[in-house]
C-alpha cells in the first residue's frame, strides 16, 4: 500500500461498520529508544471476539500476507508441535522508494495465550517479540485484549529513524487489518 491509498484507506469501514479511522484510534501503541539503534515497540488493540477466534486468525501463517498490509508473502517452513518456522517478506513503498525486508522468525506458541518469536535470519541485526491475548470485558463486552511487543535493531544499512517511522505507521494498520479478519470470520460463521 503506498501514500496515495491513505486517504481512501481512511475513509472506508470496518467489518463492523465503524469508519477506519475510528478502528486506528483505538490502537494504543508505545515506542521506546534502547541502547544504540535498538528500539521496543508496543501496540494493543481490544477485539469484540473471544481468544479462540483471534488466535485462529493469527495462527493462519500462510494466510497472514491475504490481509495484513504490506506483508507480502508469509510461508511455513517447518512446523513441529507449538514450534513454528516462518518466513515472511513485507514490503513499504516511501516516497519514491519501495523498502522491502524478509525474515525468517522461529515462533513458539503458548495457546492461546501467546506467540513468541525470535528471528533467525532476516534482515535486521536483531529481531523478536510476542503476540499477548487476553480475555477482557469491555463496557460489558466480552472479548479480547491482543498486544504486540517487539524489539528490534536495524543494520546500519537502513535508517532507524525510517524503521521506527514505519513500524508506528504499520503496526495501527497491521492490528486493524487482523481485528477486521477476525470480525469478518466472525460473521461468516453467524
Amino acid at each position: 500500500m503506498d501514500a496515495s491509498s491513505l486517504p481512501l484507506l481512511a475513509e472506508s469501514l470496518g467489518s463492523d461498520g465503524l469508519p477506519l479511522t475510528d478502528l486506528l484510534s483505538q490502537v494504543a501503541i508505545r515506542t521506546e529508544a534502547l541502547e544504540g539503534r535498538r528500539r521496543r515497540l508496543e501496540a494493543e488493540i481490544w477485539i469484540p471476539c473471544g481468544v479462540d477466534r483471534v488466535w485462529e486468525v493469527l495462527t493462519d501463517y500462510e494466510g497472514l500476507a491475504t490481509f495484513i498490509p504490506n506483508l507480502t508473502s508469509s510461508r511455513i517452513l517447518e512446523q513441529e508441535g507449538d514450534r513454528v518456522r516462518l518466513e515472511q517478506v513485507g514490503a513499504e513503498r516511501f516516497w519514491k522508494l519501495t523498502f522491502s525486508a524478509k525474515v525468517v522468525l522461529d515462533m513458539v506458541t503458548d495457546r492461546p495465550q501467546a506467540i513468541h518469536f525470535t528471528m533467525v535470519q532476516g534482515d535486521f541485526k536483531e529481531m523478536a517479540g510476542s503476540w499477548l491475548l487476553a480475555p477482557q470485558v469491555q463496557e460489558g463486552q466480552a472479548g479480547t485484549r491482543l498486544s504486540y511487543h517487539l524489539t528490534i535493531h536495524p543494520k546500519r544499512t537502513m535508517p532507524v529513524k525510517l524503521v521506527e517511522c514505519h513500524l508506528s505507521v504499520g503496526l495501527p494498520r497491521n492490528l486493524v487489518a487482523i481485528y477486521q479478519e477476525v470480525m469478518r470470520r466472525k460473521a461468516e460463521l453467524a
